[in-house]
């Protein structure tokens, strides 16, 4: 069943992605965090819209990859992101933490495609 849909940023006005629920079995098919991978998640999860074009995961900009990517994400595991890293130059730990729906939030006040801004 595919119960979430997301409008598309770039794909084209009006094109639509439809989600599914994610599964133990597509976690397991994961086998790392480079495209090709996040492409074959999506390919196994994402049905586009009957008026989205023979649109493939492959065919997508990264940034609406990245906002499917994050829909899946916040789905299964939550809407917070926290995480403790290590700085590059000191090596000293810092903590990471922020809110999927703030970032695509402020993603969708800024510029529509094509526009520019000041």
């Amino acid at each position: 069943m595919y119960s979430e849909t997301i409008p598309l940023r770039f794909a084209g006005p009006g094109n639509v992605a439809c989600l599914r629920e994610l599964t133990g079995r597509d976690e397991y098919g994961v086998g790392g965090s480079d495209t090709a991978n996040a492409i074959g998640l999506l390919s196994n999860l994402l049905r586009f819209a009957s008026n989205t074009q023979s649109m493939q995961p492959a065919d997508l900009v990264a940034s609406d990859r990245d906002l499917l990517l994050a829909a899946i994400y916040k789905r299964a595991f939550g809407d917070r992101i926290e995480s403790t890293l290590n700085c590059g130059q000191c090596k000293q730990p810092f903590d990471l933490g922020f809110s999927l729906a703030q970032v695509i939030e402020s993603l969708d006040n800024t510029a529509q495609p094509g526009e520019w801004t000041d």
